[in-house]
């Protein structure tokens, strides 16, 4: 999948991954939220707002220039990712982005 980026791992470390968070490129990360949100899968959009534009800072950082900072707020999507999920639910998951996506794999 071309349009989308899996979170990556350190050599010799483990991630928990309390959160599985996606970037999604071209401008589809709202479409396959929505989507997803439809089929009653869970998902979310945590900062939709980069942190240095959010109302608690007061227009303090209003004029700071961070682009990959908002780039990210533009693209990331936690998918779904807990202990008891089960094959059936992830391959749901990966099916329901495949297609919004258009991919055919």
């Amino acid at each position: 999948m071309d349009n989308i980026e899996p979170p990556t791992e350190a050599p010799s470390f483990r991630h928990t991954y309390h959160q599985y968070t996606v970037r999604i490129g071209n401008g589809k990360r709202d479409s396959i939220f929505e989507s997803l949100s439809n089929s009653k899968i869970g998902c979310a959009i945590y900062y939709k707002i980069p942190l240095h534009r959010q109302p608690a800072y007061g227009g303090r950082f209003s004029e700071v220039k961070l682009p990959e900072t908002e780039r990210a707020a533009e693209e990331v999507l936690s998918l779904p990712i807990f202990p008891e999920m089960t094959i059936d639910e992830r391959n749901a998951v990966i099916a329901a982005v495949k297609k919004e996506l258009g991919d055919r794999d």
